[in-house]
């Protein structure tokens, strides 16, 4: 089947939600396109009254190169009930090491893992890909990501980002959005759960994400951004807004590093257009420090002399008055 596919020895051409189909069969029975690379050539509409199989499992993971070329692919739904233990879910299932996704976005669909509750199992559900070993960039998600087993990792675009289990690895989300519905209706075991606006666990390295989920919750550990396993890793420029609810929240925002700046098209995926500095809070006049200039400079705000920029609210209030002076 995947030869049919082929265009030369390395490339691999997809058009049709027949192609795709195709190219994740091919997958899923073994076959890695490590060293290949995977295009795709249109937009993709799948067929609502279908399932979707993820491509790649934790057994036969993808390990080539996936280039979306920025098109979208509509109608995502995949619907898996009572699986063995290690269940993963997305537009991708398994991205392996060498495994790299860029430039491809998901709407227009629901995907979503259950299990009996009788079975003691995990599950990796994300817009892009349930688990993520390689590398994802330039991505984004639209669809409703839903994990309802007795340990679910959900998030946005990767339900899990790295090796989970310890140990080193060069897992990676950049430049990537989410802009779904992210949640577990399984709150008998929602002390199990963890949900994130871009990943459900990461010991991996989340770089310029951002995300704008409408609902994230009825998770024991539920982030706008990402639930950190024990294993080191790296969020750098998260920026995240919405609805975070759940019974305990757990991880902060913009603690560190800098922040993205993104645009949107329509009908096209976000794109990541500059990074600017962490804004340092009371730097009014914007020298990299806070002196008493910076007093000086924002008493010429509150006296019409200079525009207001966004360290000058120094007490955070979302408003520059005197209490900011004091």
């Amino acid at each position: 089947v995947s030869v049919a596919l082929r265009a030369s020895d390395e490339v691999v051409y997809i058009g049709s939600a027949g192609e795709l189909a195709r190219f994740a069969a091919t997958v899923n029975a073994g076959e890695s396109f490590e060293g290949e690379t995977v295009v795709l050539t249109a937009d993709i509409v799948l067929d609502e009254s279908d399932d979707w199989m993820p491509i790649g499992t934790t057994d036969a993971p993808f390990c080539g190169t996936f280039d979306g070329q920025g098109h979208w692919v509509s109608n995502v739904y995949v619907d898996v009930d009572g699986r063995a233990t290690g269940d993963v879910a997305g537009l991708f299932g398994c991205i392996g090491t060498t495994g790299i996704v860029r430039c491809v976005g998901v709407q227009n669909g629901s995907i979503h893992i259950a299990a009996k509750s009788s079975d003691v199992a995990n599950c990796y559900v994300g817009g892009i890909a349930g688990l993520n070993s390689g590398r994802i960039e330039q991505c984004a998600n639209l669809a409703t990501v839903v994990g309802n087993y007795t340990m679910a990792f959900v998030g946005g675009i990767a339900g899990a980002n790295g090796n989970i289990t310890g140990g080193e690895t060069n897992a990676t989300i950049e430049d990537c959005y989410n802009q779904g519905r992210i949640f577990t209706s399984k709150t008998g075991y929602s002390d199990q759960n963890y949900l994130g606006g871009i990943v459900g666990i990461n010991d991996g390295a989340i770089l310029h994400v951002y995300s704008q989920a409408s609902e994230i919750s009825n998770a024991a550990y539920a982030d706008n951004i990402t639930n950190n396993s024990p294993v080191a890793s790296e969020t750098v420029g998260a920026f995240s807004t919405g609805d975070l609810t759940g019974f305990v929240l757990d991880g902060g925002l913009n603690s560190q590093g800098d922040y993205s700046v993104w645009t949107f098209a329509e009908g096209r995926l976000p794109r990541l257009t500059c990074m600017k500095s962490q804004v340092l809070i009371g730097d009014v006049n914007q020298d990299g420090q806070v002196t008493i200039a910076d007093v000086t400079a924002l008493v010429n705000i509150l006296l019409g002399k200079a525009a207001e920029n966004p360290n000058a609210d120094v007490n955070q209030d979302a408003q520059v008055t005197i209490a900011d002076v004091t």
